[in-house]
C-alpha cells in the first residue's frame, strides 16, 4: 500500500519543510490541523508521541471511537471513525 501524502516523508520533503510553509497558502500542501506546518512534514498519526505509528496509536483511535476527541480525530472532521483508523494503518511504522 502506498503511503498517504500526509505521511509520505521523502528526504527532500524533510529537508525543505521549513521552506514550503508558503505551499499551504497556494494550496500545494495541506494543513488539515491548521497549525501552519504542511501535513507532509508531520507524523500526525503518532498519537502517543513515540516517534512511530504503532499498536498503541491504533488502540488509542479505537478507544476514542465515535467521540470528537481531537487526539484521535486525525482528519479533523469532528468524529473518530474509520477514516482515522485508515490513516493509522497507512502511516504504520517509524516516523521520519
Amino acid at each position: 500500500m502506498a503511503a498517504s501524502p500526509v505521511f509520505n516523508h521523502s528526504e527532500d520533503v524533510v529537508d525543505t519543510c521549513l521552506a514550503v510553509t508558503s505551499d499551504i497558502a497556494d494550496e500545494t500542501s495541506e494543513d488539515i490541523n491548521g497549525d501552519g506546518v504542511p501535513d507532509e512534514c508531520q507524523c500526525l498519526a503518532d498519537i502517543d508521541g513515540s516517534g512511530a505509528v504503532t499498536i498503541d496509536d491504533l488502540l488509542a483511535v479505537i478507544g476514542y471511537w465515535g467521540s470528537s476527541i481531537q487526539a484521535g480525530d486525525l482528519n479533523f472532521d469532528g468524529t473518530v471513525d474509520i477514516e482515522d483508523l485508515l490513516i493509522i494503518i497507512d502511516a504504520w511504522g517509524p516516523c521520519p
